[in-house]
C-alpha cells in the first residue's frame, strides 16, 4: 500500500540524500529526544513523524546508524519490538505501531541478520492473527510482502512461511472480506498470489481453503459488477497459481475455476481476457 509523502517529508528526504552528514545525525538525535516520549499525544505525534522521517531515507540513514554504534538491530530490540507487542488503545498509539511496522519493511532490505529477520517475521505474523484494526493490518501485510522478496537470503524464513500456510491464507481472506476499498483488496490478493508461488508445491488443506474463499468470493452478490472487474482479475491470477502449484492435480480446481472463465469470456473488458486467456493456456 503506497504512502503519501507530505512536502516536509518530501524536503527531508532530499536534505538526506544531498547532505546526508550533515543531516542524517541530526535525523538520529532527534531519534534519542522522542524515545522515552510520554503518554503526551504531542510527544507520540513527534515520535511519529520522526519515524516517518527516518523510515524514508532508510538507505541514507541505515550505514549511518551502524557507523554510530547503533544499528538498526539494536532499536528494533530496544524499542520497536515493544511497540508492536504492546496496544495501549490510543490512537495515538496505534499511529506508533503503525510506524513500526512499516519501518520494518524500510529496513529489511538492510538486514543481515537471520535470526532478526525470522524475530520481526514471528511478530508481524503474531500481529496479523491478533490485530483487527484493517490499517494496521494492511501495513503489516505490505511489510511481510517486502519481506517475501528476501526469505532466500534468510534459512528457516520459508519454513516459517509454510509452517503458518492454513492460517495464513485463512487470515488473509478475512482481511479481504474486511476491506471496503478495491486497491487494498485487490493488493492483499496479490500478496496470496504471491504466496501460492512461494509455497508450490501447495498441500491439500492450503489448496482446498484457497479454492473454497475464492469460489465464495466470486458468487458473492455483486461480484459481477464492473466495479469489481480488478478484484476477479485476481481472483484469475491466483486460480493460475494454483494451477501451476498443484501440476497433475489441477482437475481438483475443475468445478471453481470453469464458472469463472465462462464469466470472463463473456466480459468486454480486454484485462479480464487476457487473463483468461493465460489461464486456460496453463
Amino acid at each position: 500500500m503506497s504512502v503519501e509523502i507530505n512536502p516536509l517529508a518530501r524536503l527531508c528526504q532530499v536534505l538526506c540524500t544531498k547532505f546526508p552528514s550533515i543531516v542524517v545525525p541530526a535525523v538520529l538525535q532527534m531519534l534519542q529526544q522522542v524515545a522515552a516520549a510520554s503518554q503526551n499525544p504531542q510527544q507520540l505525534f513527534a515520535k511519529a513523524a520522526v519515524y516517518y522521517a527516518i523510515g524514508l531515507n532508510a538507505s541514507e540513514i541505515s550505514p549511518k546508524m551502524t557507523e554510530l554504534g547503533f544499528p538498526f538491530h539494536k532499536w528494533y530490540g530496544t524499542a520497536l519490538q515493544d511497540e508492536l507487542s504492546h496496544d495501549q488503545g490510543l490512537p495515538q498509539h496505534k499511529l506508533i505501531r503503525k510506524r513500526a511496522i512499516w519501518l520494518i519493511g524500510k529496513f529489511v532490505p538492510f538486514c543481515t541478520s537471520n535470526e532478526l529477520f525470522c524475530t520481526m517475521l514471528s511478530v508481524l505474523m503474531r500481529l496479523l492473527f491478533s490485530e483487527n484494526d484493517v490499517v494496521l493490518l494492511l501495513t503489516a501485510i505490505d511489510t511481510l510482502s517486502a519481506m517475501l522478496g528476501l526469505i532466500e537470503k534468510f534459512p528457516g524464513s520459508t519454513a516459517m512461511f509454510q509452517n503458518a500456510a492454513p492460517r495464513l491464507f485463512k487470515r488473509l481472506f478475512e482481511v479481504i472480506r474486511l476491506l471496503g476499498d478495491m486497491d487494498a483488496r485487490v493488493e492483499v490478493f496479490s500478496f496470496c498470489s504471491r504466496l501460492v508461488e512461494l509455497l508450490t508445491p501447495l498441500s491439500g488443506e492450503v489448496t482446498e481453503e484457497i479454492i473454497r474463499n475464492v469460489e465464495g468470493m466470486f458468487r458473492e452478490r455483486g461480484a459481477n459488477r464492473e466495479d469489481q472487474w480488478p478484484l476477479q482479475c485476481e481472483f484469475v491470477g491466483l486460480l493460475t497459481g494454483l494451477v501451476r502449484a498443484m501440476k497433475n492435480s489441477s482437475l481438483e480446481l475443475r468445478g471453481v475455476i470453469l464458472p469463472i472463465l465462462q464469466y470472463c469470456m463473456q466480459v468486454v473488458h480486454c484485462t479480464i481476457i487476457y487473463a483468461c486467456a493465460n489461464t486456460r493456456a496453463t
